[in-house]
């Protein structure tokens, strides 16, 4: 027996509530002044070999990390894929303050509840894109992302999870530093004129980034050093670098 759209519209509430229920026991200690975030996730050929993508530690990271589960203010969540695409798509939710005038407690519960199944659904698609693309254009996309996010937000965090070796017309980095990692910063006012060339620079002010880059050599190494400087020279607030999410 089919079950009737009542009953699948109540489970669907149940699940938004336990979710907000759980989010809100785990949140303790998160920053306040994060509402907008965005991922960008590799899904290039180069990045197999070293990343992982776990969709529950994600979720747990973006509730408990970015205070995702508080119940009042707005939020602001961005995702899109970095490979062959020279424009990303970006795929958007937002879940506007609450007015407890119009909107009771419950029913605000409840509408951050859905809003943080539509978040874990959109990072369970992240976690199940093939890693199949035959180009790197992580500064198209960045620059792309950038530009999509709410201006009114305060606290613009950025997540990037890649081995970061930039790959597209824009810019070469493999094999031309494969062997010699080093000068990637020797050559680094020459890699971002080539940047600038091909896209205006992105003005970062207000932003952290964080570089999610679990690559092992001494090449992934320099990558993410030129990276951490290139977001800093932007503006960017901070410029972090972890090995997982």
């Amino acid at each position: 027996m089919k079950p009737s759209k009542s009953y699948v519209y109540a489970l669907l509430a149940l699940q938004a509530v336990l979710v907000l229920s759980i989010a809100s026991s785990n949140s303790q200690n998160t920053p306040t002044n994060v509402s907008a975030l965005g991922i960008i996730y590799d899904a290039s050929l180069d990045s197999y070999s070293d990343q992982t993508f776990h969709v529950d530690a994600v979720f747990k990271g973006v509730v408990q990390r970015f205070g995702f589960s508080d119940i009042h203010q707005a939020r602001y969540y961005y995702s899109t894929i970095c490979g062959e695409n020279t424009i990303a798509s970006i795929q958007s939710l937002e879940i506007k303050k609450s007015n407890p005038i119009s909107v009771s407690t419950r029913q605000r519960k409840d509408l951050v509840g859905r809003f943080l199944l539509d978040v874990k659904d959109d990072i369970r698609k992240l976690s199940e894109q093939p890693v199949d693309q035959g180009q790197t254009n992580l500064y198209r996309t960045l620059t792309r992302l950038v530009d999509q996010f709410e201006p009114d937000a305060t606290g613009k965090h950025i997540v990037i999870i890649s081995n970061l070796a930039e790959h597209s017309s824009a810019l070469q980095m493999s094999p031309r530093y494969t062997k010699s990692p080093s000068k990637i910063m020797d050559d680094y006012d020459v890699l971002v004129k080539a940047l600038s060339n091909d896209t205006p620079l992105p003005n970062l002010d207000g932003f952290t980034i964080e570089l999610i880059t679990p690559g092992k050599t001494d090449y992934h190494l320099w990558l993410s050093r030129f990276w951490k400087k290139f977001l800093l020279d932007r503006g960017a607030k901070q410029g972090l670098v972890r090995s997982r999410f």
